[in-house]
């Protein structure tokens, strides 16, 4: 009921000032509290915007990181196979490529 009568005297008021030329007593706090309410927004889209920054900064660094693996990998690729192993029995390849994959777990690399 309160909340009906406070309705009503806004509406009063309203209807009051139209009518007597008063709207800029309408006006100026209607615009107050549009301002206040893009002041909230502006903050909220702030706020949303760093944390975007952040996650993007992750996403680089993770892409900087999956590059040097990628040409670590390349590289250690590249020397393996520029080397001759038509002599070399296929047990003693077996072990090279796996001791090689130990080191690359004990290093933690993917």
């Amino acid at each position: 009921m309160k909340k009906w009568l406070i309705i009503g005297a806004v509406v009063v008021g309203g209807l009051w000032l139209w009518f007597s030329g008063r709207l800029e007593w309408i006006a100026l706090p209607i615009l107050g509290l549009l301002g206040l309410g893009a002041g909230k927004a502006q903050q909220r889209y702030t706020k949303a915007q760093e944390d975007a920054d952040i996650v993007l900064e992750e996403i680089r660094s993770i892409g900087k990181k999956a590059d040097e693996t990628q040409k670590r990998h390349d590289e250690e690729v590249q020397a393996i196979e520029d080397k001759d192993f038509s002599g070399v029995p296929l047990g003693d390849l077996l072990d090279a490529a796996n001791e090689r994959e130990r080191r690359r777990a004990d290093k933690g690399h993917p």
